[in-house]
């Protein structure tokens, strides 16, 4: 992975991001919280923290196990930049917030805990995320333009259809993915799963590589598959499930889904479960499953869903 070429095209990005966002801070001039910071300062550091690399060094750890070289420096700084930014009143408590994970996270990079130091990062790397939206759909309101919708559209497509923003490192040809009818199983014993399928717009293959849920919902989420083990349906984990170029992947009873376990309560029907989707390119993207009776039973005959390819 050449970070270096990631980081300069990131830094092209947050040129073009900050000029074609600029009109926000003028459009919302006149309006700005009292003792915050002005709303270009606001954008300039928003802009920053999307482009900081995040991303990049959490792949790295995943991948190598070994975080590249100025990742520590880079939580250091963007923790620096959190704190110092004089955020409106609505963003304040979750930037205090913010900063503290990527405390957390330059602490445990500074150690020889590769496990600690991916879990700091993927924690700090989901806020950034989330504080990310949260910031520009608060200057997209104050601008009076439309406001964009979490609806599970990637957050690298400036221009998509949910109006996402920009996130660090990635380029709008490489994935967009948007995820579609979205469900979760009503749960009778301690396990659930959900199911949807994701499609890929983009001109790169991508990768689905975790899913979660509050930890109030349930203790653990994996990503499944069912395979025929001598004549009997067997279900095993996956590290990831590639989302080709282009195409799509229906999870499904059968074949891949999202397995969620070790459930504090129980589904019901007819409530709406949030799923935290992460993939290699495309980053977070939140999902609303409405929780459902889903007939199981095709699982016996061990149908496997696979990618479609859809040029």
């Amino acid at each position: 992975m050449n970070l270096n070429l990631i980081r300069r095209g990131a830094v092209a990005l947050a040129v073009l991001t900050t000029l074609a966002f600029a009109a926000l801070g003028l459009a919302a001039c006149d309006d700005e919280d009292e003792g915050s910071g002005g709303n270009a300062d606001v954008i300039a550091a928003i802009t920053a923290l999307d482009n900081a690399g995040l991303h990049e060094i959490e792949v790295e750890l995943t991948e190598t196990g070994t975080p590249p070289g100025d990742a520590q420096a880079t939580a250091l700084r963007m923790q620096s930049l959190v704190k110092l930014t004089a955020w409106p009143s609505d963003l304040s408590s979750p930037a205090e917030k913010l900063a503290g994970l990527l405390g957390e996270m330059a602490a445990a990079l500074a150690g020889n805990d590769t496990a600690k130091a991916k879990e700091a990062t993927t924690k700090a790397h989901n806020a950034a995320h989330d504080f990310s939206f949260a910031t520009w759909t608060y200057l997209q309101k104050k601008a009076g333009v439309a406001e964009e919708k979490n609806t599970g559209m990637d957050h690298a497509s400036p221009t998509g259809a949910a109006g996402a923003s920009p996130t660090a490192g990635h380029t709008m040809s490489e994935s967009r993915i948007t995820v579609e009818n979205p469900r979760a199983r009503v749960s009778n014993t301690d396990v659930s799963a959900a199911y949807f399928t994701v499609k890929n717009s983009g001109s790169a293959a991508d990768r689905l590589l975790s899913a979660s849920v509050d930890s109030s919902i349930a203790g653990m989420v994996q990503l499944h598959t069912m395979v025929m083990e001598g004549g009997t349906a067997k279900m095993h984990e996956v590290q990831s499930i590639e989302v080709p170029a282009n195409g799509s992947v229906e999870l499904k009873p059968g074949g891949f889904h999202v397995m969620i376990m070790n459930l504090k309560r129980e589904l019901k029907e007819g409530e709406t479960l949030t799923i935290r989707l992460k993939f290699e390119k495309a980053g977070m993207v939140e999902v609303k499953a409405p929780v459902q009776q889903i007939v199981t039973s095709g699982m016996s005959g061990g149908a496997m869903s696979t990618p479609t390819t859809g040029h």
